[in-house]
């Protein structure tokens, strides 16, 4: 059965999709639109900021998380801004670890780890957080695609670990909020993220290392730590996502690929 939405050309759907401003908006355009037309994003994003680039789908929501601005004039939603921060490192380009599982001759072959490094942050003076504690001993740490995704994720779970809340002043302090009238993008709070732990960052490439190591220098001297990869505790976008109350434990296995 037709409805009014089959005579709309493309052209149009395009331009009323550049004028909406919120990710769930999009999304639920996406939905409505015929599925028969095909929606140029690069088309869209260029009606949106001015200038072509080529875009999917995946990549024009995430420019439209990125420039988003959050007021810290009035208080912020904390679980939105996580959401935003995790769906934006969900991209294309950061892939989960399960795309590409196949099945041959009825067996799963696994990739390499897409999600490969193995990171680690921490502090290295004597009035250390439990965060701290754990990460400088490689107890517990991150799996990511690349080191900003690792230190973002890291920057998370030291507010779970040392439960503080998911943003406080220790990051907002960093954010130039003041010189902004209060405003800041998401771009600028994954950029203070990252910066907040990279003083202390250390990562380790899953497909590479079977052990990580490291030393610790002290009053009583050196102490070198070393563990095997399956001792330590590694937490990925999804466990972080479920702890903070953004997901819930199933969305990892909305992103599973498998082939009949």
């Amino acid at each position: 059965m037709s409805s009014y939405l089959d005579v709309i050309p493309v052209e149009l759907f395009q331009i009323i999709i550049s004028y909406l401003d919120t990710v769930s908006d999009i999304q639920f355009m996406k939905k409505v639109i015929p599925k028969e037309l095909s929606i140029n994003w690069s088309i869209v994003y260029e009606l949106r900021v001015g200038k072509y680039k080529n875009v999917k789908y995946s990549d024009y929501l995430n420019e439209i998380r990125m420039i988003k601005k959050y007021d810290f004039n009035e208080e912020v939603d904390e679980y939105e801004l996580a959401g935003d921060i995790l769906e934006y490192l969900m991209n294309d380009d950061l892939s989960n670890e399960f795309e590409g599982v196949v099945l041959i001759d009825n067996q799963f072959k696994l990739p390499e780890y897409s999600q490969r490094l193995l990171c680690f942050s921490g502090e290295f003076d004597s009035n250390q957080t439990r965060f701290e504690e754990l990460s400088n001993h490689l107890v517990i740490g991150v799996k990511a695609q690349n080191e900003i995704v690792g230190e973002v994720l890291l920057s998370i779970l030291r507010y779970i670990i040392d439960g503080h809340r998911f943003f406080d002043s220790y990051v907002a302090d960093r954010l130039d909020i003041e010189g902004n009238d209060g405003i800041a993008t998401l771009a600028d709070i994954i950029q203070t993220l990252s910066e907040s732990e990279s003083a202390y960052f250390g990562s380790h490439d899953l497909n590479v290392v079977k052990e990580v190591t490291t030393e610790l220098h002290g009053r009583g001297g050196v102490n070198r730590i070393r563990r095997n990869v399956w001792d330590v505790d590694i937490w990925d976008i999804y466990r972080i996502g479920s702890a903070i109350g953004v997901w819930d434990s199933n969305e990892r296995y909305n992103q599973i690929k498998v082939y009949n």
